[in-house]
């Protein structure tokens, strides 16, 4: 979906425009091999995904309900300034718990450990891949 084709959606939704503005901070942190910038602006524009723009960063998030009925909110993308990331993520907790989730999850590449290991998170998980 391109810029223009984002526009004829809803030229009034604001969120368009905070998608626009926080496009190259996300893309930049996007892994193609699995979405397009085109997924990441359906899922927000459809509400399964919400859009945290900051100042000079931007974080998209999910909420995920697992089989047992546990809500986790679960940070899939995020880019930008990083001082400012950290700023905006116990806000982003505290929605988070409001809406019942009961843990916060990131997904991403390695160094999210180290950097958020003194904000209270711990290794849960690791992911393996394999191309086929």
């Amino acid at each position: 979906m391109e810029s223009a084709e984002v526009h004829k959606l809803d030229i009034d939704n604001p969120i368009i425009a905070h998608l626009e503005r926080c496009q190259g901070w996300l893309t930049e942190a996007l892994d193609t091999d699995t979405y397009t910038w085109e997924h990441v602006v359906r899922e927000v524009l459809a509400g399964k995904a919400q859009l945290w723009p900051g100042k000079n960063c931007a974080i998209v998030t999910t909420d995920e309900i697992y089989p047992s009925g546990e809500r986790v909110l679960q940070t899939w993308l995020a880019g930008g300034d990083m001082a400012e990331i950290l700023q905006m993520a116990p806000g982003i907790e505290a929605l988070a718990r409001l809406r019942g989730c009961t843990a916060s999850l990131i997904e991403g590449r390695k160094g999210w450990i180290k950097t958020m290991k003194p904000h209270g998170y711990e290794l849960w998980s690791v992911t393996l891949r394999k191309a086929l």
